[in-house]
């Protein structure tokens, strides 16, 4: 099941929480293309976790990756209801403080010492002297985290940079996104299988935003650079298809027809030696247009494409007072 980050929400109305950022305070504005990139989320669970920028100790991340693994986005009065069964694989009702229990098994996954409460007491009281108070929040049902999260950042930004069209706009926003991915996501929490879980769901967006990236980079022009990612993005995974697919248009929109035929046939190998499969029909489509296609004529489309833009380009630039 999806199980969001900690998220803090400001006063804004619902039409303009998406231009919150979960950074500092969980306050911030974000600017105009709703990027911010001078303040980061105080908490960062994506790779190492540290508060400010300062590494904690391995049951301190593996207490704030709890906190932040399993508190929905809104918070509640003391005293709500508190967190799931302590088996620690199932998600506490949004906002809802987490319980002790679930916590304690998480520090300790290999089994708690008979000191673990209180042990558990004086981590929280660590963190509290060294990043302040609101770092960790207690109820009579539990603890809650005080603080933004890179992952609820991330989250927010990949979402609406991924609904955008593939514009300037949306290559902006999904590399400021980008910027977020520290590395193996709530890596603090191996051995637990609720982090797992959303560990591979934010790695699978990791994907989708760097898909999505790709392609607005083939959509405003910049084909060259969106085939040297889409390469490495598929030596990670060469299994990806939609990866595979938007490096063939990229390297054709660049007017790489050869190097693009070659891709179809690199994939079609991966495919046939690793798994047995053949590729998708969109590929086969995408293949068959390639071949049906004078090399010469792809070159003059190319051609005719950059005349354009160098066209375009210089009349943006002339001043109102030129001639025409």
């Amino acid at each position: 099941c999806h199980i969001p980050p900690t998220k803090v929400f400001s006063s804004a109305p619902a039409a303009e929480r998406h231009r919150i950022a979960f950074v500092g305070d969980g306050r911030s504005s974000l600017g105009q293309n709703g990027i911010d990139d001078v303040v980061r989320p105080r908490l960062t669970v994506l790779g190492t976790v540290t508060v400010d920028g300062r590494e904690v100790t391995r049951s301190q991340a593996a207490l704030l990756s709890a906190l932040a693994l399993r508190q929905g986005p809104a918070s509640v009065p003391a005293g709500a209801a508190g967190s799931g069964p302590d088996d620690g694989h199932e998600a506490a009702p949004p906002g809802a403080p987490v319980g002790a229990d679930v916590l304690i098994d998480a520090v300790w996954p290999s089994g708690a010492p008979g000191s673990a409460r209180s042990s558990l007491q004086n981590q929280v009281s660590r963190l509290r002297r060294s990043f302040g108070p609101e770092v960790v929040l207690s109820t009579r049902a539990g603890y809650r985290l005080g603080l933004g999260t890179d992952a609820a950042l991330f989250e927010a930004q990949a979402d609406k940079g991924c609904a955008l069209p593939p514009t300037r706009a949306a290559v902006e926003l999904l590399e400021a996104a980008g910027r977020l991915w520290g590395g193996h996501p709530y890596e603090a929490l191996a051995d637990d299988m609720t982090a797992v879980a959303e560990s591979a769901r934010l790695c699978a967006l990791h994907q989708r935003v760097e898909q999505c990236l790709a392609r607005a980079r083939i959509a405003i022009g910049d084909h060259r650079r969106a085939a040297v990612e889409l390469a490495a993005m598929i030596e990670s995974d060469p299994y990806a298809e939609v990866s595979w697919e938007l490096l063939i248009r990229a390297l054709v929109a660049d007017g790489r027809r050869a190097e693009a035929l070659q891709a179809c046939s690199r994939l079609e190998s991966v495919l046939e030696e690793d798994l047995g499969a053949r590729p998708s029909g969109r590929i086969e489509s995408l293949r068959r247009q390639l071949v049906s296609v004078p090399e010469d004529s792809c070159a003059g489309a190319v051609a005719h494409r950059n005349r354009h833009r160098c066209r375009d380009r210089h009349r943006n630039q002339r001043t109102p007072g030129e001639g025409s």
